[in-house]
């Protein structure tokens, strides 16, 4: 006896389940940026996270929004999650980036950007020294984005929001917003996807000198909104300015072709991998 059954009762062998491996990159939306003397918005998480979809499964692709733009006295928004969520798959999650501060007008005062993926910039109106908002919040790793940038002269203006490869400047006169990241640049090629190879760059703040830009990566300059499906973080200034919405793009051996899409993914070949880029909310059956 093997407990309570009799040993060779058992019909049939254990099968285990198919399995086809997957990459992804997941960048969160990007912050809206701050208005007046604001920070530009930290750019949205940027995350590349291996995984095993079991055939006959189902995996959900979730992309986050743009955050708004702040008004007077209040910080921009933090851009939208994004995820890949399926049974048997541990969640895959990117932070929003966070949205840059804004200042008052009267009293003048100085506020801190908004911790995210990556950071928003600080805001400052009457030269205090302020620090930008933190990036890689909550924590992972390898991380997924950089602080923002803070305010460290007697000059109005504020910090550069946090990018995927490098924190925000801190500049009173308006910091330049913190550099995508082109670690992903063969999947920007096969897809279409990013600016000039790079994702997931911070907006540039705003100030009484030469006002903040945006390096590739989809980060708005001064007074321009992230471009959408990059991650990049909303410029600050005096308009409406928010940020640019996050991708979702998986990929695995260019034989694979899913039975069935939701969400209208794009499907690539190049390379020898098959790739489904998601602009949008969607799903994927393995």
């Amino acid at each position: 006896m093997i407990g309570n059954l009799t040993a060779g009762s058992l019909s049939g062998a254990f099968t285990a389940p198919q399995l086809i491996a997957f990459e992804s990159l997941v960048i969160a939306g990007g912050g809206g940026g701050g208005v007046y003397y604001g920070g530009g918005a930290g750019a949205g998480g940027l995350r590349s996270v291996n995984f095993d979809g079991t055939i006959g499964s189902t995996v959900t692709i979730t992309v986050g929004s743009g955050g708004a733009t702040g008004s007077v006295g209040v910080n921009g928004s933090n851009g939208g999650t994004s995820q890949i969520q399926g049974d048997g798959i541990t969640t895959i999650t990117s932070a929003g980036g966070g949205g840059g501060a804004s200042s008052t007008v009267s009293p003048s005062s100085n506020a801190v950007g908004n911790t995210g993926g990556s950071g928003g910039g600080a805001s400052a109106s009457n030269g205090t020294n302020t620090a930008g908002g933190a990036g890689n919040t909550p924590s992972t790793s390898p991380s997924q984005g950089n602080t923002g940038g803070a305010v460290t002269t007697s000059t109005a203006g504020g910090g550069g929001g946090g990018g995927a490869g490098s924190v925000g400047d801190a500049s009173a006169a308006g910091g330049n917003g913190g550099g995508g990241s082109n670690t992903y640049s063969t999947w920007a090629s096969a897809t279409a996807s990013g600016e000039n190879g790079y994702y997931a760059s911070g907006g540039g703040g705003w100030g009484t000198g030469d006002s903040g830009l945006a390096s590739d990566g989809g980060g708005g300059d001064h007074d321009a909104s992230g471009t959408a499906n990059t991650g990049g973080g909303g410029g600050a200034g005096q308009g409406n300015h928010p940020g640019g919405s996050g991708i979702v793009i998986i990929r695995t051996n260019s034989n694979y072709t899913s039975p069935a899409t939701t969400g209208s993914p794009i499907r690539y070949y190049s390379g020898g991998y098959t790739y489904y880029k998601f602009n949008g909310n969607g799903s994927i059956e393995i």
